[in-house]
Parts: structure tokens; sequence; C-alpha cells
């Protein structure tokens, strides 16, 4: 979160007006809000930045995960034993 003063300067000056400095809660909720819209915009950029950023230069896309060109190793099955029947006692 940013720090007071910071949100001081970059917050509209509704969020920090007097009566709001002195309200200890409601300062907390207008920087807690200020956060949000930030975050939101910042990811809003980022989005829009990927999609006009060439592919070369694109970071990898970790969500999918590892992509390999390597054939899929064969997986075999463990041979099954046969059931015998158990003695009766």
């Amino acid at each position: 979160m940013y720090p007071l003063e910071q949100f001081i300067e970059l917050s509209p000056p509704e969020a920090h007006s007097e009566d709001v400095l002195s309200n200890e809660h409601q300062l907390m909720l207008n920087r807690l809000g200020f956060e949000l819209v930030e975050r939101q915009r910042f990811r809003e950029f980022s989005s829009a930045a990927h999609i006009l950023m060439p592919t070369f230069a694109r970071p990898p896309d970790l969500t999918e995960g590892p992509k390999s060109s390597h054939k899929k190793k064969k997986t075999y099955s463990r041979p099954q034993n046969p059931k015998l029947p158990r003695p009766k006692v």
C-alpha cells in the first residue's frame, strides 16, 4: 500500500481532506479504495501493453506450464499378479 505521504500526493483532494485525515477509519478506507483503483488501472494498462507488445518481446506465459517439443515418454503399467484363491480355513 502507498505510504501516507504518497497517498496524499497522488490521491484526489477529497480523499485526504481535513475531515478524513482526522478520522483514522475513514482515512484507511480511502487509502484502501485508492489502492484498489490504482491496482485495477495498472492491471488494465499492463494487459493493453501486453497485447501491443511484439510476440518476441513478451514474457513467457507461465500459467500453461512448461512446453516441451520432446515426445512424451511412454509409461508402462506394472504387470498385474493374478489373484490366487485363498485356502479355506
